[in-house]
């Protein structure tokens, strides 16, 4: 069975204390892939990341996206945020990042489902902030039994 703990790891998981949307998102991007996709040009990613796949779960949860054939592991990274930040006119708590092979289909809809029962958990707001950071990787296993 897949697990979301198997793919976040703790350096992936961080406030941002900016307010852009899209430079927080190509940030940890490109600090997720940097040494461990060699085979992607982080400029290109950087350029296709822009017009990344959002999912907005409510609430202010975000999940954005992306599948690709250049990469070769899964990465997951969640961004939370210190000041106000909006997508769309709405004010966003968190954000997960998600970069999948394009051959891992499974994988990839596991870890969107498990996200989002994470988000839907009475706690997620509380959890999701910059305040908990530390406390998120064991949120996310303490959800998974």
């Amino acid at each position: 069975m897949i697990k979301l703990s198997d793919y976040i790891r703790k350096e992936n998981i961080v406030c941002s204390l900016g307010s852009d949307l899209r430079v927080s998102v190509n940030t940890l991007i490109t600090s997720m892939i940097k040494d461990r996709e060699p085979e992607c040009s982080l400029n290109d990613f950087e350029d296709k990341f822009s017009d990344l796949i959002t999912i907005d779960l409510k609430n202010g949860f975000l999940i954005s996206h992306s599948r690709r054939n250049d990469l070769k592991n899964i990465h997951v990274g969640l961004i939370t945020f210190e000041k106000k930040t909006y997508y769309k006119k709405m004010q966003v708590k968190a954000v997960f990042c998600i970069l999948v092979p394009n051959n891992m289909n499974r994988a990839y809809l596991s870890i969107l489902a498990h996200i989002s029962r994470l988000f839907s958990r009475p706690k997620a707001e509380e959890i999701f902030s910059c305040d908990n950071v530390d406390n998120i990787i064991d949120f996310v296993k303490e959800m998974e039994g």
